[in-house]
């Protein structure tokens, strides 16, 4: 019941930054909750992998019930998915780092000028920190070749929980777009160096390594 059935826990459940919302009352008990929490995917701007965040729910589900009682100190829906939230993070940093050895063709991506005749996007983000929603970012990318602009393109994300990560999210959603628009060759340019390194070297920062391996993929 405290997990998945009572109001407050049914209102956490659908709140929480899943790719799906999930339906509480079909979870008739902490096993088939768990089976059914243990695969959801959550949405991109967060960073976590898939069966990262739910068990960080359920104990921040515990440590509320516990606070209201022992503590009398109420947290709100959006905290204690804030506080799972960073949780997961904190742990997933804890772990040892990720190296891919796998070589495959990708754009090119620097922070230098591009040649003559080839596309080349431009990607920047801005990020601002903020305790309801993680972090909220604002993502941008141009195309361009050196008769001029292609195109311009805009987005804006909550659940972000760094710069580092709207840089990466900004790339990625540049690479998904010129996919989308049949590009066949890309020069990604970022002004941020620690991510054009982790991207040229293949190596995952624990921050980022789930953006980064989508990056990988669609490259």
């Amino acid at each position: 019941h405290l997990l998945f059935q009572c109001a407050y826990a049914k209102e956490v459940w659908t709140s929480a930054p899943f790719t799906v919302t999930l339906d509480p009352s079909t979870c008739v008990n902490i096993r088939e909750g768990l089976k059914a929490v243990h695969s959801l995917l959550t949405l991109p701007p967060v960073g976590l992998d898939r069966g990262t965040l739910f068990p960080w729910i359920c104990w921040a589900l515990w440590i509320s019930r516990n606070q209201k009682i022992f503590e009398n100190r109420i947290f709100t829906v959006k905290e204690t998915i804030l506080k799972a939230t960073q949780d997961a993070r904190e742990w997933l940093l804890a772990q040892d780092p990720i190296i891919k050895s796998q070589t495959r063709l990708r754009p090119q991506i620097s922070n230098t000028q591009p040649s003559l005749g080839t596309i080349t996007c431009c990607t920047d983000a801005a990020w601002l920190p903020d305790l309801v929603s993680a972090g909220t970012a604002g993502l941008g990318w141009i195309f361009s070749t050196d008769e001029g602009i292609i195109s311009s393109h805009s987005s804006a994300l909550s659940f972000v929980s760094s710069a580092l990560v709207a840089e990466a999210l900004s790339i990625r959603k540049a690479l998904s777009m010129a996919l989308e628009l049949g590009f066949i060759s890309v020069t990604i340019q970022s002004d941020s160096l620690t991510l054009i390194n982790a991207i040229n070297s293949k190596s995952l920062l624990l921050e980022t390594h789930g953006i980064l391996s989508d990056i990988e993929i669609i490259a």
